[in-house]
């Protein structure tokens, strides 16, 4: 079990896409079923994703602001919504920072505030081998089958969610297995959680402890999740 350095990840992931991480937080509709080139579709997932990161985020190259954590007081205690988005998992050798290797997939968090809690799940996976700088493509990308649900999702520190201690975080896992390239990775992963705007409009969630394996063997490996309404 491993603990992710969450600023270094943060780094990590704004640079593959080219983004300020201190920028700030809709953005455009994910790509939605896998077909075609699978480096192609690829690009245009990441793409998408990339224009979700800079309306929730901030676009520092245009100055557009992006969305703040949600008020306390913007949390509701009724109702429910989902939020459209992605789900991200970058592998690691072990005790390096620079990842060699990347999953991404797209899918839905929801939300019920009635009950506190989170499920959702994401596939149409592809992957693809990174550069020694982490940052774009050294090989071509695969499609990875299988998905990736959210177990034990919890919204709020007045429900006891683990490692949850304001009102507008959310926590849970997210787990599965996912294969392509004659690779088998199993993903088990704890993640961190805020909510976005007041009114909500979006979620963003970073992965706190992990057990990952690639083929039977452990990896480091870092969960990206962000959403929009």
């Amino acid at each position: 079990m491993t603990v992710e350095r969450t600023c270094l990840f943060f780094i990590s992931v704004f640079a593959l896409h080219g983004l300020s991480a201190c920028s700030g937080g809709g953005g455009a509709t994910p790509a939605i079923t896998a077909s075609g080139d699978p480096a192609a579709y690829y690009s245009s997932t990441q793409a998408a994703q990339v224009a979700m990161e800079r309306t929730v985020f901030g676009n520092a190259a245009t100055g557009a602001p992006g969305y703040p954590n949600s008020a306390f007081k913007a949390i509701p205690t009724s109702g429910t919504a989902t939020y459209k988005g992605f789900a991200q998992v970058d592998f690691y050798p072990t005790g390096e920072q620079i990842p060699t290797r990347t999953v991404l997939g797209n899918g839905t968090i929801a939300a019920n505030f009635a009950s506190n809690t989170m499920t959702g799940s994401y596939s149409n996976f592809t992957g693809t081998a990174l550069d020694p700088a982490g940052n774009q493509l050294a090989g071509p990308a695969a499609y990875y089958a299988g998905t990736l649900n959210v177990a034990n999702g919890c919204i709020g520190n007045a429900a006891g969610c683990a490692n949850v201690t304001r009102p507008n975080q959310f926590s849970g896992a997210l787990s599965g297995t996912l294969t392509g390239e004659g690779n088998t990775i199993n993903i088990d992963h704890d993640f961190l959680g805020n909510f976005r705007g007041s009114p909500i409009v979006a979620v963003e969630a970073l992965g706190v402890t992990n057990l990952t394996t690639i083929n039977g063997t452990q990896v480091d490996s870092a969960l990206y999740i962000i959403g929009q309404r």
